[in-house]
């Protein structure tokens, strides 16, 4: 029995000492080839051309391919060390349930599930139908809804500015200044009279606006008041030209926002403002299947006026009446739509809203010719874009936790800056952007009131009592 057992330990020892190395090797070199092989792969990336996610290069090279999707798949494929190789989608389509597609679905998704693609990496909306046939990842960017519309034109404004001069001061402190100008002469003309010699010239509110009376005057009293006088008209002037700097800064600002500041007043407004979404996108489906009565009324509108729109083209051309000067050749939105024409609401003798997801909004806005701005609220759910892979892909971790990394580090960011703040209309997009200055347009210039100018009243008031104290002391003494 201690003969086996020792027996066993030799055969042990020695398989150990001869197979150990060779199965390290052997896990070394598959580990290795395993590295290479993922080196080697491609990743195949489908996406859509759509301004500024995914456009043709600058340079006239119809393969090349630029923008905010292609810079990530490059920084997506550097994190989880693989090549990449990006494809526009054969059929122009995001993805929506197809019977004749053999995988039941087109566009992106479709290419996905016939595993004709890896990733999807583009403008695609995470949905709830999307989810259940492909894997998203975390969002890279989120979004609500936003009204683009066109600014009114300056000429819509000016029936109310021929009395604008006016407004700086509030009426009360208008019949306050005139009637401290009368009291004013008048305390002159009784100071004046009182020294009045007969060759002297004629007294009166000419006489004491004259230059020659105004340097040379004829008593301590006077010189005082006249003082007084230029001093509360140098105040007046100083407080008028202020407000009505102001006022004009604020009249500016006015101009470039609409009376359209949210959904609601979309809505109030239908008989002068129609309104449209892109047909077949997300946004068409959230308002078709929205249990909110509002939205239910509003898709019922856009149906009844079939104001639905085939792109982003013909959607900001509606916008600005036809005179469309976007770059957008292709006509590609950034939207996860459909691109089956649509006839429009036909209607030429009423203005059109264009809503769209907030991020494509703030894009169009930068474009030229720089005549569209955007209701102050956003509304409807927070949304994210999202990559889409396979079901069970082998990428879908992967690529989840680089966006994450990006993410944290802040390169999702720059990216978002680089690719959005490059437009021409850049500065000029800040119109209802900000919640906190969503009501700030009707507080920013208020007409100056009595309280406000007291002040100069008070110091008037004390410095004619001092004049009058100096003529009657004057007075007293020549007696």
């Amino acid at each position: 029995m201690y003969e086996i057992e020792n027996v066993s330990k030799r055969a042990t020892l020695m398989l150990s000492t001869k197979f150990l190395p060779l199965c390290g090797i052997a896990l070394f070199l598959c580990v290795n080839i395993h590295h290479v092989a993922a080196q080697e792969q491609k990743l195949r990336v489908t996406s859509i051309l759509a301004e500024p996610y995914l456009m043709k290069g600058d340079d006239g090279d119809e393969d090349k391919l630029i923008g905010f999707c292609e810079d990530l798949a490059e920084k997506i494929s550097n994190i989880i060390d693989a090549e990449h190789e990006i494809q526009l989608v054969k059929d122009g389509r995001y993805g929506t349930p197809d019977p004749s597609n053999p995988s039941g679905w087109n566009g992106m998704i479709g290419e996905l599930l016939n595993n004709e693609a890896d990733l999807a990496i583009a403008p695609f909306t995470i949905t709830a139908g999307r989810a259940k046939v492909v894997d998203f990842s975390t969002p890279f960017q989120e979004f609500q809804l936003s009204i683009l519309m066109k600014e009114p034109s300056q000429e819509e404004d000016e029936s109310d500015s021929t009395y604008t001069f006016l407004y700086p001061f509030h009426t009360y402190v208008w019949l306050s200044v005139i009637l401290a100008l009368i009291i004013i002469w008048l305390i002159s003309l009784v100071i004046e009279s009182s020294y009045k010699k007969p060759e002297n010239k004629p007294i009166g509110i000419i006489n004491f606006l004259r230059q020659e009376s105004i340097a040379s005057p004829e008593s301590l009293a006077g010189k005082l008041v006249r003082v007084i006088f230029w001093t509360f008209i140098f105040i007046i002037l100083a407080a008028y030209a202020a407000s009505f700097a102001a006022q004009r800064i604020a009249d500016s600002e006015e101009f470039f926002t609409s009376e359209i500041d949210s959904v609601e007043d979309l809505v109030k407004a239908s008989d002068e403002i129609h309104y449209g979404v892109i047909d077949g996108g997300s946004t068409e489906q959230y308002f078709m299947r929205s249990n909110n009565p509002l939205y239910k009324q509003m898709y019922e509108f856009m149906n009844s006026k079939n104001s639905s729109v085939a792109n982003y083209k013909e959607g900001v051309a509606k916008v600005r009446g036809g005179d469309d000067d976007d770059n957008d050749e292709d006509g590609d939105g950034v939207d996860d739509d459909d691109d089956d024409s649509s006839e429009g609401s036909g209607d030429d003798d009423v203005e059109f809203a264009f809503i769209l997801e907030s991020p494509a909004a703030e894009y169009l806005l930068s474009k030229e010719p720089c005549n569209l701005i955007v209701a102050s609220e956003d509304f409807g759910p927070t949304k994210g874009y999202g990559i889409a892979t396979a079901k069970d892909s082998p990428w879908s971790d992967r690529v989840n936790l680089a966006v994450l990394e990006m993410k944290e580090n802040g390169e999702l960011e720059e990216l978002i800056e680089k690719w959005w703040n490059e437009g021409a209309c850049s500065g000029d997009d800040d119109e209802g952007d900000d919640d906190d200055d969503g009501d700030a347009d009707e507080d920013d210039f208020d007409q100056l009131n009595m309280s406000e100018l007291a002040g100069v009243f008070y110091f008037l008031i004390a410095a004619l009592a001092i004049a009058v104290v100096a003529w009657l002391l004057e007075t007293r003494n020549q007696k």
